[in-house]
């Protein structure tokens, strides 16, 4: 790569266009959804916010140091609403 890029906050039009445009969504967990043992603030609120919506929500790791089942109770800790079979390793 060429240097850090900055991301982009999408909104309004181009957030629902974006929306709009898929069914599910893939999350990876650490770093993303979590670090360690702390939620990313405001995490848990837009996974279940697309979940209302509709939307098929995934979680990827290739963290092979927990079962689904680990991955899915820290989850539930952390304020997400997950099924198991929306977990994968």
């Amino acid at each position: 790569m060429s240097g850090s890029k900055s991301c982009v906050r999408l909104q309004g039009v181009l957030l629902q266009q974006l929306l709009d445009s898929v069914d599910s969504i893939l999350f990876d967990c650490d770093g993303v959804i979590w670090r360690g043992d702390q939620v990313i603030p405001g995490a848990p609120q837009v996974i279940n916010l697309l979940k209302q919506h509709g939307k098929r929500v995934f979680f990827l790791t290739n963290n092979s140091t927990k079962t689904r089942r680990m991955y899915a109770d820290k989850m539930s800790t952390l304020g997400f609403d997950l099924q198991i079979e929306g977990m994968v390793q």
